[in-house]
C-alpha cells in the first residue's frame, strides 16, 4: 500500500507540474483578448476543472448513469465543457485507433475497449460485459446489463466459461514490462523472500 500510495503521489505531482504549464497560456489567451495599450478592466474569473482519471464517470457527461457526481454535475451546468482533449499515440502503444468514432459517434464498431494497469493486468470492456485478467491469474466477470455496479464476480461459474474466452481473445498478446524495471526485479524479490521463508524453517 505505501509503494502504491507513493506511486500516486508521483503521479499527481507530474500532473500538477504539467497543468502549471498551461498557465501563462491561458494568462496570454486572456490578455489577447483586450486592445492594444489598453489594460483589461479586471482580472478574469476563471475556474479551470481538469477530470482526468473519471474518464467520462461524471454524471454530466451521461455515458454511466449509474455513476453520482451532483457537485461536478452542478459545476458543469454552469460552466463550458472541454471533452476533446487528446494527446499522440506512442509508437510501442498496441491498438485500434478511435478517430472514426471520434468523427461520428455512431459509426460501426465491433471492437471491445481494452485497459491496461500495471503489468499484466488487463480488462476487456463490451457493452454488455466486463473481463479482469490479472498478472497472477485472478480473474473478474461482470455482466454490466443486470450489475452494473459489479457486486457479483461471475468469473468462477461454469457457465461463463465460453464467455471468458471469447473476451479474452481481445487482450494483448504482448506485454512490455514498466518503466523502471519493476516488472523484472518482482521475481528477484519474490525469489528472496522464499529462501528467507525456508532458511527460517530450517532453523
Amino acid at each position: 500500500m505505501i509503494r502504491v500510495a507513493a506511486r500516486c503521489g508521483r503521479v499527481r505531482a507530474a500532473r500538477c507540474r504539467r497543468a502549471r504549464r498551461w498557465l501563462p497560456v491561458l494568462a496570454a489567451s486572456f490578455a489577447s483578448l483586450c486592445p492594444a495599450g489598453e489594460a483589461p478592466p479586471r482580472r478574469p474569473n476563471v475556474l479551470f476543472i481538469a477530470v482526468d482519471d473519471l474518464n467520462h464517470w461524471v454524471g454530466y457527461l451521461g455515458r454511466n448513469p449509474q455513476t453520482r457526481t451532483p457537485h461536478i454535475d452542478r459545476l458543469a451546468a454552469r460552466g463550458v465543457w472541454f471533452t476533446r482533449s487528446y494527446c499522440a499515440t506512442p509508437a510501442h502503444v498496441q491498438g485500434k485507433s478511435i478517430r472514426t468514432l471520434l468523427a461520428d459517434p455512431t459509426a460501426a464498431w465491433s471492437d471491445p475497449a481494452v485497459c491496461t494497469f500495471g503489468f499484466k493486468n488487463h480488462a476487456v470492456r463490451t457493452e454488455a460485459w466486463r473481463y479482469i485478467r490479472y498478472a497472477n491469474g485472478d480473474e473478474e466477470l461482470y455482466d454490466e446489463r443486470a450489475d452494473p455496479f459489479e457486486w457479483v464476480n461471475l468469473a468462477a461459474k461454469p457457465d461463463t466459461a465460453a464467455r471468458k474466452t471469447e473476451l479474452a481473445r481481445h487482450l494483448p498478446a504482448e506485454n512490455k514490462p514498466e518503466a523502471g524495471g519493476r516488472a523484472k526485479t518482482a521475481p528477484a524479490k519474490k525469489a528472496k523472500a522464499k529462501g528467507k521463508a525456508e532458511a527460517r524453517a530450517e532453523k
